[in-house]
This record gives structure tokens, sequence and C-alpha cells, in this order.
């Protein structure tokens, strides 16, 4: 594998999803609701199906959401007290003593269980625990928006009162970059980290420093596995898999080929895509000529 054939790959899988990951764009109005969406789109958990079963029982928002952890709950999980339907904590949502939003929250989750539903991944529980953390922290501070805080955030960082919607949109990459590294925003937000911050703003079609995005989901470490491109990388840690996809020479954005690789890999494209993940997907794609074809090995760390 070379720096040729890695950009060779790589321009194939965005080239060959481009109909697909245009659909992904999102825009700011909606960022309260990609906040749910995208930050807590972790471990294998299928909120984007998860959500709307919330949402026909009018409990879908931060606000909805934020109103059914109570102070004396505390914001750490307990697997004792919120790891699955028959613990306390869904216990009182059952019994209707977290008001309707808490019952619709339980009744969300037994539809979601029922077969086919949706995929709840490894964390699921954990994950629905940090959403209503960070929905209740949003809720007490930021007027139950996503939108509110980071404005609030990024004012106070750039020393203004307040900034209005378009300024924020316009801040050039390396000005963003600069207030990740500076702030670390993530942080107030229980299972929110860098590489999910990213994901949230990284399909705003009106955010400047959107291209700039990356989130290194299994897909794309399955596709730099595979394909023998980590030989060029090291370990697939977000930071060194973002400086080399940055000196690549293909005219993409770093988020164009992120979302390119995820949709060429992922479990979710499966249907149209999907590949990397067995033999028979090599018959399939159109650069198997210079892939190293690595199926089967085993996954490397994440830093």
């Amino acid at each position: 594998m070379d720096r040729a054939k890695a950009a060779k790959l790589i321009s194939h899988a965005v080239e060959a999803t481009r109909t697909r990951w245009r659909q992904y764009d999102k825009h700011w109005q909606d960022i309260d609701r990609v906040f749910i969406l995208h930050g807590y789109e972790q471990q294998g958990f299928e909120i984007f199906k998860f959500l709307p079963l919330l949402e026909k029982r009018g409990c879908g928002s931060i606000d909805a959401l934020g109103s059914i952890l109570r102070e004396e709950d505390g914001s750490k999980y307990k697997r004792a007290y919120a790891g699955r339907l028959a613990n306390p904590f869904y216990g009182a949502l059952e019994r209707g003593e977290r008001e309707e939003c808490g019952r619709a929250l339980y009744d969300a989750i037994i539809e979601f269980q029922r077969l086919g539903a949706g995929s709840a991944g490894r964390c699921f529980w954990k994950l629905i625990w940090q959403l209503l953390v960070s929905c209740r922290y949003l809720r007490s501070r930021h007027s139950a928006s996503f939108r509110h805080y980071i404005l609030d955030t990024f004012s106070k960082y750039v020393g203004q009162e307040s900034i209005a919607d378009d300024r924020f949109l316009s801040t050039p990459a390396e000005d963003w970059r600069s207030f990740l590294d500076k702030t670390k925003p993530w942080e107030k937000l229980l299972g929110i980290g860098e590489n999910t911050f990213d994901f949230i703003f990284g399909d705003i079609v009106k955010a400047r420093f959107a291209p700039d995005a990356y989130k290194l989901d299994d897909a794309n470490r399955r596709f730099l596995r595979v394909t023998g491109i980590i030989d060029l990388i090291g370990a697939l840690n977000r930071k060194d898999v973002i400086r080399f996809m940055r000196g690549l020479e293909t005219s993409y954005s770093l988020r164009e080929m992120n979302k390119g690789i995820y949709t060429y890999c992922s479990v979710t494209e499966g249907d149209t895509f999907g590949f990397c993940r067995s033999s028979a997907d090599c018959t399939r794609c159109g650069a198997n000529a210079i892939c190293d074809k690595r199926i089967g090995e085993k996954r490397d760390g994440v830093g």
C-alpha cells in the first residue's frame, strides 16, 4: 500500500456513494434534533429509529427529555438503577411517577425492543441515561436548546455578550478548531466526546467549518484496516487518521471522505453498499485490484 493507492481507494468510496451521502445534509434550524440524533448515534444504537417513537408520543425534544430526571437521580449511570426495564428508574417511569414524558420514554423503549424495530447496540441503557442527563443540563442552563448552548459557549470564547447565528456559522475552520481545542465544549454534555461532537456539526450545510469535521466510526476504521491503508497511518486513533486524511492529494473535504467511507462500509448502508465486511464483498467492489483485502483480521485499538 502507498499513498497514491490510498487516495484512489478513498476517492472510489467517496464517488461510489456520492448520491447517497449528499442526502445526509442537515440544516441549522434543526440543530437541536441533530444534537440528539448525531450525538447519541454510538455503539451501534440506531437512535434514528428510536427518536421517532418518542416524537410520535410528543416527547422527542430536549425540553421533554430534560424533564424526566430529577436532581436526586444524580448524573452517574448506575446499571442497577437504570440498566434495564425491571430496575427502579424504569419502574418509576412505568408507574407514571415522572409525568407523561417519563411514561412516553418507557413505552417507546418497549416498542423499540420489538423484533425489527431497531438495533439497541452495545450500550443502549447507558446512552439513554446520558442523553437524559445532557437534556436535563440543557433544559436547566440553556433554555432546553443545544443551539443556545453552543452560541452561549462560543460567544464567551470570542469575548462577546452574544453572537448571531450567521456570524457563528461563518466561523472559519481554523478558528473552530482553536475553539474546540481550548474550550472542549463536549465536556458539559454527558456521553458526548470530541468524535461525536464533530459529527453533530458535520452535515450542517451553512456551517463554514463543517467540511473540516470527522467522526472516526466503526465503518471508517474497518475500511482503513481492510484496505491496508492502516499501514500508512499506524494506530487508528482519531488524531493520526485526520492528519493522514488532510495530507492526501484529493479534491475532497475531510467530511466528504469521512461520510463517503462510512456509506461504503457501514452496516446501516449495507443494502446498497456495506463493503469490506466479507470476502463476497470483494466481487462487488470496484477497487478490489488495489486493496489489500484484509477481511477477518483482528481489529486495531482506537486511541
